[in-house]
């Protein structure tokens, strides 16, 4: 005995087997700081023993899902005891009583679908920081005294489908930073005890039995959230009152999956939003007024979606996007497509184009979202100061400077040129022989513009580009606004670069009029495009992407 009590002296967690642990074993756990059930049906089995010798239990888990079935009853002393795990106890239908774990700074009870009730001493855990109740389908109700927990940081109820109602305790909880509520729908979180509906009358945003949907009174949520997450609320535009303000402090705020079809106006004024989730929202069709304080945007699956507009132009943001994403018109300060058209009186006469004579031109587009390919009338791509169109046909203006297959062109900015703003660039392609035509488009396409003076380089990739159909010619006409990023007397290279196609005549044209500063047809003033492309010429060998 004495020897098997030595090779234990630095043991620190034990595994329970099926059976229990006898008298004679238990004299040998004396260190053990950590404990987990194994396929044990009680958590009786082992404690009852540790407890009693006064163990410094500090992590309680019960490993094994669906085994364990009752706790101990009564008061049981685990003074130590800092984390205890119950999760995937699919026959657990309440806790244990916490009156006797002081300590206790993490419960765990994630995918315990028989539990039914948590026992009301958990507000006596003045230490406790993590509830997470996820998944547990049969919870009604949250503990009445919730708002005692003043440690709480993180409360996770995502999937308590059968949950009625929450307390409004919840606001008085000051700590709380994280609030997962996914999966809840209006019907579950609107009040309907009589203790919540006395409540209701102090806050006017609670239902309106007028309206279809009906309005979520927000005042349980506590103004010190700095992450939400409502994903598949069955939220929709009726679901947020006009007065309801966010939590301040909110950073994080996840709407995936709810039937919104723009932007609550209380996201628009939250001051320290950076992360914005709207996955899978099929009937979102705008969200406009972002905050400009935001750093990453979520919208894969939104196939509704078409315009994303900003509070100002944001210069550096990560856009999570997907194929399904195909509606997209415009996207503040990076993408724009409308009608050629609309693209404004001196943005057409650089091209001499005449649009009377191809009113019903129709052109074939690859998207390089992913999305399907379209058939859409004559377009106008705005992307980071580089327009572009395609048309039908071999149309590179007389005033360019063009030559049959070539791919590039260099050349220095001439002497005489005043108030020069930028280049047009035209490029006249056909498939290759060689290619499968659907597999011709499969790679974005390039131009590639190269200040060697100032070693500058701009990479345009189009996100949508001109099919050819058949043996047909397709033009590219592109323009580029460089402001004081190119001057007189810089060199210059331009290469074209087309995987799968053939080039079969390129051609530039330096653009230098006093009238180019500023063209306001090319978009209203929420859609404008920043005007130059990218670039700093302090900063030398940089290789700017575009598109």
């Amino acid at each position: 005995m004495e020897k098997e009590r030595m090779h234990l002296q630095s043991l620190s967690h034990i595994h329970l087997p099926r059976h229990d642990i006898d008298s004679r074993q238990s004299a040998l756990l004396q260190p053990v700081t950590a404990i987990d059930w194994g396929e044990c049906a009680s958590l009786t089995a082992g404690t009852d023993m540790l407890i009693d010798r006064g163990h410094r239990l500090k992590k309680a888990d019960g490993l094994m899902q669906g085994c364990l079935q009752q706790t101990w009853s009564g008061t049981e002393f685990l003074r130590f005891l800092r984390i205890l795990n119950l999760s995937h106890s699919w026959e657990l239908t309440r806790t244990p009583s916490f009156s006797g774990m002081p300590l206790l700074e993490k419960l765990i009870l994630k995918d315990c679908v028989e539990l039914v009730d948590i026992d009301e001493s958990i507000c006596c855990l003045r230490e406790i920081a993590l509830l997470n109740l996820k998944d547990c389908k049969n919870i009604r109700k949250l503990p009445r005294n919730i708002g005692k927990l003043k440690s709480l940081k993180t409360l996770d109820i995502s999937f308590c489908s059968s949950l009625e109602c929450l307390p409004m305790g919840l606001r008085m909880i000051d700590s709380l930073e994280v609030l997962r509520a996914d999966g809840i729908g209006l019907n579950q979180i609107l009040c309907t005890t009589n203790e919540c509906k006395s409540l209701q009358a102090l806050f006017s945003s609670w239902i309106s039995k007028a309206r279809i949907s009906p309005e979520i009174s927000w005042a349980f949520l506590p103004g010190s959230l700095v992450s939400l997450s409502l994903v598949s609320c069955s939220l929709s535009d009726e679901s947020f009152s006009q007065k309801f303000s966010g939590p301040p402090l909110l950073q994080n705020l996840d709407l995936s999956g709810n039937s919104i079809s723009c932007l609550p106006e209380w996201v628009k004024s939250l001051p320290q939003l950076q992360n914005l989730s709207v996955q899978s929202c099929k009937m979102l069709k705008s969200l406009t007024e972002i905050p400009s304080c935001i750093s990453e945007l979520s919208i894969q699956g939104c196939s509704s979606l078409e315009r994303i507009t900003y509070q100002s132009i944001l210069l550096k943001y990560t856009l999570a996007y997907d194929e399904e994403c195909g509606n997209l018109v415009l996207i503040q300060g990076k993408y724009k497509l409308e009608a050629l058209e609309n693209a404004g009186v001196q943005m057409l006469e650089r091209f001499d184009l005449n649009l009377e004579r191809m009113e019903n031109v129709m052109v074939k587009m690859k998207d390089f979202s992913g999305s399907e390919d379209k058939r859409l009338p004559l377009q106008g791509l705005y992307e980071h100061g580089v327009f572009s169109t395609f048309l039908p046909g071999n149309r590179i203006p007389n005033s360019f400077f063009s030559g049959k297959n070539i791919n590039g062109i260099s050349f220095t900015i001439p002497e005489p040129l005043n108030n020069f703003r930028g280049l047009s660039i035209t490029v006249v392609y056909i498939c290759s022989e060689h290619q499968n035509h659907s597999r011709a488009y499969w790679q974005k396409q390039q131009n590639i513009v190269h200040n060697r003076t100032k070693d500058l380089k701009w990479i345009h990739s189009p996100n949508i580009f001109g099919m050819t159909e058949g043996t047909e010619e397709m033009t590219w006409l592109s323009h580029w606004e460089f402001g004081n990023l190119l001057e007189v007397g810089d060199k210059i290279s331009i290469l074209v670069s087309l995987s799968r196609l053939k080039i079969k005549e390129f051609g530039v044209k330096l653009v230098c009029d006093e009238q180019e500063l500023s063209d306001p047809s090319n978009c209203e003033d929420a859609s404008r495009i920043p005007f130059n492309v990218p670039g700093d010429i302090s900063q030398r060998g940089i290789v700017y992407g575009i598109g």
